[in-house]
């Protein structure tokens, strides 16, 4: 086989492994859509996630342990069977025993003997969609990988090899669309099921039904009360997609695109890889200038605004009074105000100078610091910093040299070897600085939460003439500060209560700059396998 060949069903083949990895994890997702209730009005107004097998939501668990008479409550993901109880409707008898025995479906505790636990018939076809075509994906990339490994010697060996990898992704690409048709056409199916609703008189018009609440399936009403059901569950619940469909969804795009790759010739792969690689740097330069890499909430009482990070400034959303000439006009809500990322940091013997105006620390000029203060960015930021830089740099060097590639012709072997891994080299330096930059993202997640706010310490509660609210660089300021008489074991009790509190009471996660730059990162490890690919082949045709 050729050397262009083997490069394409390579490329097709580090296109379609990781659509048939993201399809399994989707498979056995937990959340492929996910229910919220608009306004709590109970306790089984709770948050539910639906998967093709399972439907969860977070629950308190007590754990009674002897001779312990009281245990906190964990909040536990629970998950348990995605079916339903099904059972003769026409029977009134039987209908109200399943109907009050609804929530025990798939538990331990039982159902009555004429009710039975079913998944729903769209939940079986999504399984079985699924399942075949994962099982088609897998046939594929066997197949292209006999292609790429046999020569085959009868022609219709050669056939099959060539003909049963395509038949098998257009299945496969089929059967993931015709999930994800199912999954918006029911998009609310399982919410219906899920939640009682109790219909009003008018709405029933004098028909008498017990019980009072109902669900889709118990609900035997004329048209206008089920149409009315399914309204007022509207006003109540909105059900949106989760990151299950989302993976499935990366699937079906990155099969498409395996599809396609089969079918391309000559220039057309560079002009893909080119195309991959602006649509990499466009995503990392969106990503770069974001503010939205993490984003800090509140969890306790009183309730702020989010919080989010990016690698320059910080931005939160406050009420603003509009002035004009001395008069205010009026408070405009919600206003994003950005600041610097930058934290006060100074040396143990100013801490009495500093910790006062740390707080004003980015609205400050430098000129206004006292000796000793300093507003600088965390060394973990300034990584970030660089590494982005520097990703985004070896990302446009490694285009142009791609690009430069494609339009000329080396006269010469030492020019044709460097032509030929330049952009290689150039994307496999940008693809190790952006992996750094996700890990780093992901170990310093909480790291601006301890400095950005202060806690209210009982470790140090025995220095009355000192404050007590600390954030992270403070404190351990203040423990070398007071050395002498604030032990290193106090220190670290500090420290893991500081820790703590922030945990307890704000949560992070990673805004949309982070996920513009994964993408990135999966498009660029695509585009440096190919750019290896091409260069192999473009160094073997000029030798």
């Amino acid at each position: 086989m050729r050397i262009r060949a083997v490069l394409v069903i390579s490329i097709a083949i580090w296109t379609i492994i990781p659509a048939l990895i993201l399809h399994t994890v989707a498979i056995f997702g937990k959340r492929w859509l996910v229910t919220i209730p608009r306004k709590s009005r109970g306790p089984n107004d709770q948050i539910h996630y639906y998967g093709l097998w399972t439907r969860c939501q977070f629950s308190n668990t007590s754990f009674v342990i002897p001779d312990i008479s009281s245990q906190p409550n964990l909040e536990n993901f629970v998950c348990r069977p995605n079916t339903y109880l099904r059972y003769n409707t026409s029977n009134v008898d039987i209908s109200k025993k399943c109907y009050e025995s609804r929530h025990q479906c798939s538990s331990i505790i039982g159902i009555h003997s004429e009710c039975r636990c079913e998944y729903l018939h769209v939940t079986r076809a999504q399984q079985w969609c699924s399942i075949f075509a994962g099982i088609f994906l897998f046939i594929a990339i066997c197949t292209l990988y006999l292609r790429v490994i046999t020569t085959s010697g009868n022609a219709i060996a050669a056939r099959i090899v060539i003909f049963v990898p395509v038949i098998s992704l257009s299945l496969a690409l089929i059967l993931m669309v015709v999930t994800m048709i199912l999954l918006g056409s029911y998009l609310r199916r399982y919410g219906y099921e899920e939640y009682d609703i109790k219909l009003s008189k008018e709405i029933l018009g004098g028909v008498r039904i017990e019980p009072e609440t109902v669900n889709y399936y118990h609900s035997s009403l004329h048209r206008y009360a089920m149409s009315a059901f399914k309204s007022i569950h509207n006003e109540r619940y909105y059900t949106r997609i989760d990151r299950s469909a989302c993976a499935e969804i990366v699937a079906i795009i990155l099969t498409f695109l395996g599809h396609l790759i089969m079918r391309i010739r000559g220039l057309m792969l560079v002009s893909i890889v080119l195309l991959l690689g602006i649509i990499a740097l466009t995503l990392h330069l969106l990503a770069v200038g974001s503010s939205r890499w993490k984003i800090t909430k509140r969890d306790r009482d009183p309730a702020m605004g989010p919080v989010s990070y990016g690698l320059w400034k910080r931005c939160e959303y406050i009420n603003m009074t509009i002035i004009k000439q001395g008069v205010a006009l009026g408070v405009r809500s919600n206003v994003e105000i950005c600041r610097p990322n930058r934290y006060m940091r100074f040396s143990p013997d100013k801490f009495d100078t500093c910790y006062y105006i740390h707080r004003q620390c980015p609205v400050m000029e430098a000129s206004q610091l006292p000796d000793g203060c300093s507003c600088r960015y965390l060394p973990s930021t300034k990584a970030l910093q660089w590494l982005t830089i520097l990703a985004a740099i070896f990302l446009v060097l490694g285009l142009l040299s791609l690009y430069f590639r494609a339009i000329t012709t080396p006269q010469d072997d030492t020019s044709n070897l460097i032509s030929s891994f330049a952009p290689f080299l150039c994307f496999l330096l940008a693809l190790l600085a952006m992996i750094t930059t996700l890990i780093l993202v992901g170990a310093y997640l909480r790291r601006d939460t301890y400095e950005d706010y202060t806690f209210p310490l009982k470790t140090v509660a025995n220095f009355t003439t000192y404050p007590q609210a600390f954030d992270l660089h403070s404190l351990r300021n203040f423990a070398k500060h007071k050395k002498d008489s604030f032990s290193h074991e106090r220190f670290v009790a500090a420290e893991k209560e500081l820790r703590d509190d922030a945990n307890t009471h704000y949560h992070t996660n990673i805004g949309w700059a982070t996920g513009f730059e994964i993408i990135a990162t999966v498009l660029l490890f695509l585009v440096t396998g190919a750019t290896y690919l091409l260069g192999t082949m473009l160094r073997s045709d000029n030798v």
